[in-house]
């Protein structure tokens, strides 16, 4: 087991209300290197082809699309109807979408399950990391998201990151 999986499970026991932010501060290290090494999580790198992610992405239906910058958060629901990328930027509109991405201060993404302990739910997400291993946009599943378009992006494009 990493040394950082390990200390990450001190740190969840130590601290109930675990907060990933809160966890890259004391740790000293990224978003992705935890979301990696969690054991709470099952995370495949899906890779940097974007344009082939955002061809799953449409598939899903309703979504919520969180941006994060260090000035603020924006959250949206609605649809990825109409994707457009050239090259390392993109343009994405559709019901309740309306966003413009810069691919190029993308490093990896990541499709992330997790279970919530208080209930029988998975939830389902899409992560993409910056530069420096934050999560830069997140595409989080709703409950009228497709998860079979979710599993055949998981299957076609996903890798493990850890060995279980």
């Amino acid at each position: 087991m990493s040394a950082l999986r390990e200390q990450l499970k001190r740190y969840k026991e130590e601290n109930q209300k675990f907060r990933l932010k809160d966890a890259v501060k004391f740790l000293n290290v990224s978003e992705e290197e935890i979301i990696t090494v969690d054991e709470a999580l099952e995370v495949c790198d899906i890779g940097r082809d974007f344009a082939k992610i955002f061809d799953y992405v449409k598939k899903l239906g309703k979504v919520r699309a969180i941006s994060r910058t260090r000035y603020g958060v924006m959250s949206t629901e609605g649809i990825f109807k109409n994707v457009k990328i050239h090259g390392m930027r993109g343009v994405t509109s559709g019901p309740g979408i309306d966003i413009r991405l810069q691919l190029y201060t993308w490093n990896n993404s990541y499709a992330v399950k997790k279970k919530l302990a208080h209930k029988e739910e998975i939830v389902r997400s899409i992560q993409f990391c910056n530069q420096q291993g934050k999560i830069a946009h997140k595409i989080d599943l709703t409950e009228d998201s497709n998860i079979g378009a979710f599993d055949e992006m998981i299957n076609d494009l996903g890798s493990s990151v850890r060995e279980n």
